[in-house]
């Protein structure tokens, strides 16, 4: 077993499954003290189930779950010193706003004035300063989400474990919640394990971010490396809107930098270990590629524009390639933008374009039979 020495969480070895389908096999991970972790992933990956076996609502069929180096997957639910907000708040209807946020502290037998002190304060950690006396159906989602948050840290637990908690709210209310709890987490300190399927989410409020997907980990590191230098393929797609050109290797110069052929077109990119001849995928972000009036050098992608889409600050050029593939290109809204039906050549730098082996070996040979009057007729 690895050091537990700055770990709020080490999950070892665990084991789950549902009637014959095995969500976890041998999943072992850890989370450090006092960081924003975001599990990142599509519905059925996993990552639901990992916050619920550490909360113990799911029993573990096996492997440890140990909190700063103690086992707690043997002990009760309501003795493990971890707390859970939910997606779909879980108030108490009959309780007002104080005794939904203290009925923890009730459990515990502290004193009254201890007990008012604490509400108090979490109340104004959340901002929600003067709504104690409300009732749960008073509040708006936001609001009710803000409470069942106060409720949650009004004891301070060393982890706080968060599964969708915005899900429920309208899309603006969603974007202020994702500072209001970077902040509140940063203010307390503890750590915290967000669950969410949203990859906004997740890059904007984590220190690191774990990307998941059949019940394996397929990368972790903190948001800006897993939006700049995605490590699988599922990673590379999942995050991001990246275009994807597949095509197969035509030549290698230096061990490193490669001419690729697509149906498309040639475009060259940098990449390690890649052999000519071999098949692979091409992934570029929409913000990285340029559209030009005249070929650029070492790139023959020529296309024809075939719409603008508008979204506020952001456009969003659709360019048709040759072969009828779609290709969309992101800039700021201003001028100089092509307009639909004009001819473009894109292109981008070779190292901001990431290439990996495909799944597809049934391709047609690009390298042998590559036809450059083809591409240019548009």
């Amino acid at each position: 077993m690895s050091s537990l020495q700055n770990r709020a969480i080490e999950l070892v070895k665990l084991n789950k499954s549902y009637g014959n389908f095995q969500v976890l096999r041998d999943f072992s991970f850890s989370i450090e003290l006092g960081e924003f972790l975001s599990l990142l992933g599509p519905s059925g990956c996993g990552k639901t189930t990992i916050i619920r076996l550490i909360a113990g609502l799911e029993n573990l069929q096996s492997g440890e779950i140990l909190l700063d180096g103690v086992r707690i997957d043997t002990i009760p639910p309501y003795k493990r010193p971890v707390n859970t907000v939910f997606q779909n708040y879980a108030l108490f209807p009959h309780m007002n706003i104080f005794e939904n946020i203290a009925y923890g502290l009730r459990a515990k037998h502290l004193s009254s004035g201890m007990i008012k002190e604490k509400v108090f304060e979490a109340l104004e950690l959340v901002q929600l300063t003067g709504f104690e006396k409300r009732q749960p159906h008073q509040m708006s989602g936001g609001q009710k989400q803000r409470v069942s948050i106060a409720r949650a840290i009004v004891n301070k637990p060393p982890v706080l474990l968060l599964d969708e908690p915005l899900t429920a709210l309208d899309l603006k209310l969603r974007k202020e919640m994702r500072y209001e709890l970077r902040n509140l987490q940063q203010k307390l300190g503890i750590t915290f394990v967000y669950v969410t399927h949203d990859q906004e989410e997740a890059l904007v409020m984590s220190d690191r971010v774990a990307v998941m997907n059949g019940g394996v980990i397929e990368q972790v590191g903190t948001p800006q490396e897993i939006f700049t230098h995605p490590k699988s393929r599922f990673a590379a797609e999942f995050i991001g809107d990246n275009n994807i050109f597949e095509g197969q290797i035509q030549d290698t110069q230096d061990g490193e930098r490669l001419n690729i052929t697509f149906e498309s077109g040639l475009a060259p990119a940098l990449g390690r270990g890649f052999k000519k001849g071999e098949i692979v995928n091409l992934y570029i972000r929409p913000d990285k590629i340029r559209w030009n009036l005249e070929p650029v050098p070492g790139f023959h992608l020529p296309g024809r524009v075939i719409d603008l889409v508008f979204s506020g600050a952001l456009v969003s050029v659709i360019v048709e390639m040759v072969n009828g593939k779609e290709v969309r290109i992101t800039k700021l809204a201003g001028r100089n933008l092509p307009a639909p039906g004009q001819k473009v050549f894109l292109s981008w730098n070779e190292d901001e374009a990431l290439v990996m082996g495909s799944p597809n070996q049934q391709i047609y040979s690009l390298v042998n039979n590559f036809d450059l009057t083809k591409v240019e007729q548009t």
